[in-house]
């Protein structure tokens, strides 16, 4: 699904539920809020 929203704000999940604005070692859970208030998340290893 495509939407022309755009990023709001970036939030970074560790694997215990942590909350960060940077991404943490390990792997990450990257939330995505859009403009159009909707959220998309991904994982990811840094």
């Amino acid at each position: 699904m495509q939407t022309d929203a755009a990023p709001v704000s970036v939030r970074y999940l560790n694997a215990a539920g942590m909350s960060a604005n940077e991404p943490w070692q390990g792997v990450n859970i990257v939330v995505t809020t859009l403009s159009d208030g909707s959220q998309t998340v991904t994982k990811v290893m840094k």
